[in-house]
């Protein structure tokens, strides 16, 4: 073991010009994978799809409608909802949001539904009809019509405030896009739900409030693009610090520049097996060149060591090196069943899709 590990330590020290150039290479490749990386966000990735009640939930979703649901709640500032604009408003966020690609057209709800109906029991047995009836006009006889069209359908509470100041309109949403047959965008979603819905439909008498996977997904991407500039917050903070242990400028950059090649591999990697950066593990960039940032210090501080203890500073760089070479190829080799893993995994999709 020891000769393995002593012929592996002499060969990368005897060619460290071959394998910084190695390393460049593949940071400059990766580099260029990363720039290309995207946000993505999918429900079916935030649920545990091998637990059973996911597996029945999957089985019958095409038939009963999945859980990745958007909600969306037209209410009227001045408390009461039937006049002429909100009705009008709710119709529109009703219709705009039906015709939005990657809903599930047959699940949008709302009391402008046609499946939104009333039964009520009469002299003659049973009556019934839509809740909003087809010649509805928005005067005071319809109004009425239909406050009472709601109380017989026993749907407020749900689609209707109890104080009658909201009303909900509610859609399903598939996992592929029906135009593209691609995987949903679900940040695109949430960005049509703004501009096409809230943007477009909100008044000074009518307000838009929506929740659901899509909506809390494009908002948290939305708030993950000013983590950037914390990142670069971070970077100086540990800058600063590392030189205030080092005291040495080359020191000082040496650690950080190598845990950012780090990070910039990871990204690549990432969009090199296909996959997307997704909002929910946005921190673990951070993660990543922290844990770079210490190890490197740990390095330097090893180094620094040995050479107070007399030796030269390429002996006492693969001194240090041979040192962790055991820990850090148990570290890699858990890295590398992970990494094999995950292509496994990606790959076996793909078949799947074909």
């Amino acid at each position: 073991m020891n000769s393995i590990l002593t012929k592996i330590e002499t060969s990368l020290f005897r060619h460290r010009l071959v394998v910084l150039l190695v390393f460049l290479a593949a940071t400059l490749f990766l580099g260029f994978k990363a720039t290309q990386i995207k946000l993505d966000a999918s429900f079916n990735k935030n649920i545990p799809l091998n637990h059973e009640y996911m597996k029945t939930y999957l089985k019958h979703e095409k038939q009963f409608g999945g859980a990745n649901g958007i909600l969306i709640s037209v209410c009227d500032a001045r408390g009461d909802i039937f006049n002429p604009e909100f009705f009008t408003q709710l119709k529109n966020v009703h219709d705009q949001l039906f015709f939005i690609p990657g809903v599930n057209r047959p699940l949008v709800s709302s009391i402008f539904a046609p499946s939104a109906r009333f039964v009520e029991v009469v002299e003659d047995g049973f009556a019934g009809g839509p809740i909003i009836p087809a010649d509805f006009k928005a005067d005071a006889r319809g109004l009425a019509t239909v406050k009472e069209n709601i109380e017989k359908a026993k749907v407020v509470g749900r689609m209707v405030a109890n104080d009658y100041s909201c009303a909900m309109v509610t859609a399903q949403l598939m996992e592929t896009d029906p135009k593209t047959q691609e995987k949903l965008d679900t940040l695109a979603f949430a960005e049509k739900l703004e501009s096409e819905i809230r943007n477009k439909f909100t008044t000074e008498n009518v307000s838009i409030h929506i929740i659901g996977f899509a909506k809390m997904a494009g908002d948290v991407a939305d708030g993950a693009k000013d983590v950037v500039l914390f990142f670069l917050i971070a970077i100086l903070i540990t800058t600063v610090m590392v030189w205030l242990f080092c005291k040495s400028m080359k020191l000082t950059v040496l650690p950080i520049l190598c845990s950012l090649i780090a990070v910039i591999w990871q990204l690549g990697l990432l969009n090199l097996v296909g996959f997307g950066l997704d909002p929910m593990s946005i921190l673990v960039p951070f993660l990543v060149f922290a844990i770079g940032v210490s190890h490197g210090v740990q390095m330097i501080n090893s180094i620094g060591q040995k050479v107070a203890q007399g030796l030269s500073n390429k002996v006492a760089a693969q001194s240090s090196f041979a040192a962790l070479l055991v820990p850090g190829g148990i570290a890699f080799s858990f890295l590398l069943r992970y990494f094999l893993l995950t292509l496994v995994l990606f790959v076996s999709l793909q078949l799947q899709q074909v």
